[in-house]
C-alpha cells in the first residue's frame, strides 16, 4: 500500500464525497481512512460534517491548508454524509452478559452517526410472558424494568456525555418490540392493571428517545424501520428478506429474528433496494432455542453514506467490537 498523504486524502474526500469510495480509491479498508483522518487531525473537517461549521471556521481551515489547495470554498460546498447506526434485539434480563454495551457505545461515539435506531426487544420482560392478571407479580415486573433501564444507562450515558462535550446532535429512535409491547398488552387486557404498568415505566424519555409504537414503521432518509414487518392480515412477521423487498418495495430494516439476513434487488433504473433482518445484538444464549438453535451471529449495523434511496450496509460483529475497544 502506498503512503496516503494528508493532501491526497483531503483531495479525494472532497472529490469523491464518500468514505467508501475514498477507501476503494486507495485500495484500503474503510477503517484505514478513519485512522488517517484522526492521524492528520482532519476528522472533524470531513465527518459531515457532523459539526456545524461557521464561516470563520471555514476561513481558518483554508488558511491551515497547503498554499496550493483551498479545502472548502464555502459552506455550501460541504456535502454531509448521513449515517445510521442500528441496534437490534438485546433482550436484557437479570444476569445476562452486558460487557458488549460499552463497546457498542464507544463505536457509536467513534462513528458519530446522525441517527441511532433501536429495533425493539431491548427488554426481555420475562415476567409478562403468557400470564393472566392473577399471575402478575409486581416485584418481578419492576425487576425486569429496572435491569433494562440500568443496561440502557450503561449504553447511553457515554453517548449523551459525548453529545454535551462536542455539540454532536444524535437523533435517537426506539421502535417498541413485541417484548416491550407485553406491557401495553397486559394493561389493555386487564383493567385492574391499567395505570399500574405502562411503557412510561421504561423511562425512555430520560435518554431523549423518539418512541415508535409496536408494528408502526418509521421512515428515515427513505429507509423504513420497524421491529418487524407483517405479511398478510394476521400481522405475522415476514419470513425472509427476499419477501420483504417484494412486499414493501423499499429499503427496510427490521429486528425480531435471531439470525441476520440481507437481500438486495436492483430496479431497472439501477437503484438498489435492500431488506435487512438485523438479527441479535446480545451475547447470551437463549435456553428455549437449545444447543443447536443458538448458532447465530451477534452484531450491530452501520448504514453508511445514506442518501438518494441507497446506502452502504456494514455489519459490526460484537466479538470484534469488544476486542477493538478492550471490553
Amino acid at each position: 500500500m502506498n503512503k496516503i498523504t494528508k493532501q491526497d486524502l483531503v483531495k479525494k474526500i472532497k472529490e469523491l464525497q464518500s468514505f467508501g469510495e475514498v477507501a476503494r480509491h486507495f485500495g484500503v479498508d474503510r477503517k484505514i481512512i478513519y485512522k488517517k483522518r484522526k492521524e492528520y487531525n482532519i476528522f472533524e473537517l470531513v465527518c459531515g460534517e457532523q459539526f456545524q461549521l461557521t464561516y470563520e471556521q471555514v476561513d481558518s481551515i483554508n488558511e491551515a491548508a497547503p498554499k496550493d489547495m483551498q479545502i472548502i470554498s464555502s459552506l455550501d460546498d460541504i456535502k454531509k454524509e448521513v449515517n445510521h447506526f442500528i441496534i437490534s434485539d438485546m433482550q436484557i434480563s437479570q444476569g445476562v452478559d452486558l460487557k458488549h454495551l460499552t463497546a457498542i457505545a464507544k463505536e457509536v461515539i467513534d462513528r458519530k452517526p446522525d441517527v441511532l435506531i433501536f429495533l425493539g426487544d431491548f427488554w426481555d420482560m420475562k415476567s409478562l410472558y403468557n400470564i393472566t392478571k392473577d399471575q402478575f407479580d409486581g416485584k418481578k415486573y419492576k425487576s425486569d424494568v429496572r435491569v433494562g433501564i440500568e443496561a440502557m444507562r450503561i449504553l447511553m450515558e457515554l453517548i449523551i456525555a459525548e453529545e454535551k462535550k462536542t455539540g454532536w446532535k444524535l437523533r435517537k429512535v426506539f421502535c417498541l418490540g413485541n417484548h416491550e409491547h407485553r406491557i401495553n398488552k397486559i394493561a389493555n387486557s386487564y383493567k385492574a392493571l391499567n395505570g399500574l404498568v405502562s411503557i412510561d415505566d421504561l423511562e425512555l424519555s430520560q435518554f431523549n428517545f423518539e418512541v415508535v409504537e409496536f408494528l408502526k414503521p418509521i421512515i428515515i432518509d427513505d429507509i423504513a424501520y420497524c421491529h418487524y414487518f407483517t405479511n398478510g392480515l394476521m400481522n405475522t412477521p415476514i419470513q425472509s428478506t427476499r419477501l420483504l423487498v417484494q412486499r414493501k418495495l423499499m429499503n427496510c430494516v427490521m429486528g425480531h429474528k435471531q439470525a441476520f439476513s440481507i437481500h438486495r434487488e436492483v430496479k431497472a433504473s439501477g437503484e438498489p433496494v435492500y431488506a435487512i433482518f438485523a438479527g441479535s445484538s446480545y451475547l447470551h444464549d437463549e435456553e428455549y432455542l437449545t444447543e443447536q438453535g443458538n448458532h447465530y451471529s451477534r452484531q450491530v449495523w452501520a448504514l453508511n453514506n445514506v442518501g438518494e434511496k441507497t446506502f452502504e450496509p456494514e455489519i459490526l460483529f460484537l466479538n470484534r467490537l469488544m476486542k477493538k475497544w478492550g471490553c
